[in-house]
């Protein structure tokens, strides 16, 4: 577990120096990819989550779907929508095994994660 923690420091390090080229839908989607496996894990869960809110977190919760670069027009709701799919089944997932000993951590924080996406992208 150890190792796996710092692999995914390191896609937090990277992320940090991409900017506002990490929401990029090409990129945000390949960092996503890798971070996805392991919400449901009970050592990297918490981890996991917390590098997908700052992926997903800052465009949405900021409403500024303009400054997220992806041609003259910014993030479009069809890319957001491509982006944002597998994240939130994987939340879902990953905060419905909640009950199951050592995953609590990581299914609080998919479950507050998934409230904030819901809630930011304009659903009610």
């Amino acid at each position: 577990p150890r190792h796996r923690k710092r692999a995914l420091a390191g896609l937090e390090v990277l992320r940090r120096m991409l900017g506002d080229d990490a929401y990029r839908p090409s990129t945000s989607r390949q960092l996503c990819h890798v971070a996805l496996p392991h919400v449901g894990d009970a050592v990297l869960g918490t981890s996991a989550v917390r590098f997908l809110e700052g992926v997903f977190g800052p465009p949405i919760a900021l409403r500024v779907w303009s400054s997220v670069p992806d041609g003259p027009d910014g993030l479009g709701a069809e890319a957001l929508a491509d982006a944002l799919q597998p994240t939130i089944s994987t939340l879902i997932a990953a905060a419905e095994r909640g009950d199951k000993r050592g995953h609590r951590a990581g299914a609080d924080a998919a479950t507050r994660l998934l409230g904030s996406l819901v809630s930011g992208a304009g659903a009610e």
